[in-house]
């Protein structure tokens, strides 16, 4: 798993004035576009949940022309969010390491305990 907090202000996709919500939101569209064009990576990517209350999006990317030793597709489930205007992103890369990975549910649930805790 990786964290990362970043200043908005470096981002090209920042306007000052943006409330958390619409930060959030400008944060993700620009990663979402970015893995879901072409860009010689093949790869799906989905909203999987979005908290307007605790202001976060969770979203996979399954990147299709990577394959493990199994063949089996990578997949990270990420969770973005604004915080005291910083961007905030968890990375957790499924699969990589365990015989079994865990679900989407499993996963979903392990972003969701470590960023609300």
């Amino acid at each position: 798993m990786s964290v990362s907090v970043r200043k908005p202000e470096k981002f090209e996709f920042y306007k000052e004035g943006l409330t958390e919500k619409e930060l959030l939101n400008a944060f993700y569209k620009w990663e979402y576009d970015y893995w879901a064009s072409s860009n010689g990576v093949k790869a799906d990517v989905t909203e999987v949940k979005r908290n307007e209350e605790k202001n976060y999006i969770i979203w996979k990317i399954t990147l299709k022309d990577k394959p493990q030793d199994d063949n089996k597709d990578l997949t990270s489930y990420l969770l973005y969010a604004v915080r005291n205007n910083k961007l905030i992103s968890f990375n957790l890369t499924n699969n990589i390491d365990k015989k079994i990975p865990l679900t989407e549910t499993e996963s979903i649930e392990l972003l969701e305990q470590i960023y609300l805790k």
